[in-house]
C-alpha cells in the first residue's frame, strides 16, 4: 500500500498536459472534419445518412451509451458529425447524444468498481490508475469535468470516480458538462464541414 502511494506521488498531476493534449486532439478532429467536408463530402454524406437512418435516435442513444460507459471505440462525436454531414435531425441527435453520454457516465460510475475485479479490465484501469489517483487527489470533481469536456477517456474517468467512491452528486454535476460539450462540438463540426461559410 505504501508503494502504491509513493507511485501516485511520483505521477504528474498537472492539468496543463491534459488540457494541451485535449486541445491538440480537438484541433486534429476539426481538421479531419474540414478535410472530409472538402474532399469526401458526397460519400461522407451518404454514410452519415445511412448511420442516421439505420440507427435512428434510439440506436444512436444505445451506441453512445455503450461507447461512453464501456469504451466502445466509436466515439459519440461520430453521431454529431453524422448529424452535421447528413443535415437531418440535428437538434434531436445532439440532444440524444448529450443525454445518452450523461447516462453512460452514471452507468460507468456504478460499473467501475465491478470492472476493477475483472482481470482484462483491471489491466486497463491499472494503466491509468496512477495518473487518475493523482488527478482525483489534487483536483477532485474537476478531473471529471475535464474528461467530460475534452476527448480524453471519459468512461475510464467515470470508472475511476466510482472506484474511489467520489461523492455522487458532485459527480453527476460534473458529468452534465457533456451536454454543452456536444453542442460546442456540433458548432465546431458545422464550421469545419462548411469551411466557415
Amino acid at each position: 500500500m505504501q508503494e502504491e502511494v509513493e507511485n501516485t506521488e511520483a505521477v504528474d498531476a498537472s492539468l496543463k498536459p491534459l488540457i494541451v493534449r485535449g486541445l491538440v486532439v480537438t484541433a486534429l478532429i476539426l481538421a479531419a472534419v474540414w478535410l472530409v467536408g472538402r474532399f469526401l463530402a458526397e460519400p461522407a454524406k451518404q454514410l452519415a445518412q445511412l448511420i442516421v437512418d439505420e440507427l435512428g435516435l434510439l440506436g444512436i442513444f444505445g451506441a453512445v451509451l455503450a461507447a461512453d460507459a464501456f469504451t466502445i471505440p466509436v466515439p459519440p462525436d461520430t453521431y454529431i458529425l453524422a448529424a452535421v454531414a447528413s443535415g437531418s435531425q440535428v437538434i434531436e441527435i445532439v440532444t440524444i447524444v448529450g443525454i445518452a453520454s450523461v447516462v453512460a457516465g452514471i452507468v460507468a460510475y456504478f460499473v467501475g468498481p465491478l470492472f476493477e475485479k475483472l482481470p482484462i479490465l483491471r489491466k486497463k484501469i491499472d494503466k491509468v490508475r496512477p495518473q487518475g489517483e493523482a488527478l482525483f487527489s489534487k483536483y477532485g470533481t474537476w478531473t471529471v469535468v475535464l474528461a467530460a469536456l475534452t476527448p480524453l477517456p471519459f468512461s475510464v474517468t467515470c470508472w475511476i470516480a466510482g472506484i474511489y467512491r467520489m461523492p455522487f452528486r458532485p459527480f453527476v454535476l460534473a458529468v452534465l458538462w457533456r451536454i454543452p460539450r456536444f453542442w460546442v462540438y456540433y458548432w465546431m463540426f458545422l464550421y469545419g464541414w462548411t469551411g466557415g461559410a
